[in-house]
């Protein structure tokens, strides 16, 4: 009798329930903006917004967790994805800091390139207008002296309704001041004209369009 109940406990241990880990969580962390992303996938953002994990119904976690918690979450039985800590030429998948989009893409700055290489491609205004702002953002984008509350200050003078505005919230209303334009549909524009128009085989120029879609991607997929 004894091994049949050890047998019941071995297969029919409860496994951790996902609305319970994820109330759990909350509670563990200050975490700068916690939002789900449907059914079955929690976002917790933190280090203002900078980075963010995410909690599926599976159990399993993508992107980035503050050190003084991984520890913790994992004992709760959560699994880490494959692509924890997986870069895409140098970026985080689903974990994008400032600093490091900025410093990874900071070759695209460069005018006289970019003016030599974008002449002909379709929505070239849109990469300019982006690539520009990026240059010129630098500064504040990469700024260690923001703080949550100063990122509220800047998205209520911006009139962001979000209540937990990250930076990322920040730099697309300011786009979208700047250049009268929506930042997710001038990116969609940009991934799409990279996608399909250029066909040569120039190394350095497709290098160089390649870097602004992965940029681009890199951007919209951090943005909401």
């Amino acid at each position: 009798m004894k091994n049949v109940k050890l047998f019941e406990e071995f297969f029919f241990e409860e496994t951790p329930d996902f609305g319970e880990v994820a109330g759990w969580m909350q509670e563990i962390y200050e975490w700068d903006y916690v939002e789900q992303e449907g059914e079955n996938r929690i976002r917790f953002d933190w280090k203002n917004g900078q980075l963010s994990f995410w909690l599926n119904s599976d159990m399993t976690g993508e992107g980035n967790l503050p050190s003084s918690v991984k520890k913790q979450v994992l004992a709760k039985g959560v699994n880490m994805s494959t692509n924890e800590g997986k870069l895409v030429r140098g970026i985080t998948k689903g974990a994008i800091t400032v600093g490091a989009l900025i410093g990874r893409f900071k070759h695209l700055f460069s005018k006289e390139k970019r003016i030599g290489l974008l002449k002909d491609i379709k929505h070239v205004g849109k990469m300019v207008d982006l690539i520009s702002f990026m240059k010129d953002s630098e500064s504040w984008l990469t700024s260690d002296k923001l703080s949550k509350e100063d990122i509220k200050v800047l998205a209520d003078n911006l009139a962001i309704g979000e209540k937990y505005p990250t930076i990322w919230d920040i730099f697309g209303a300011r786009y979208e001041l700047e250049f009268k334009r929506d930042l997710k549909e001038d990116l969609d524009a940009i991934i799409a004209a990279l996608s399909t128009h250029y066909k040569g085989n120039d190394p350095t120029t497709m290098a160089y369009f390649k870097d602004i879609k992965e940029m681009a991607e890199a951007i919209r997929q951090t943005i909401r």
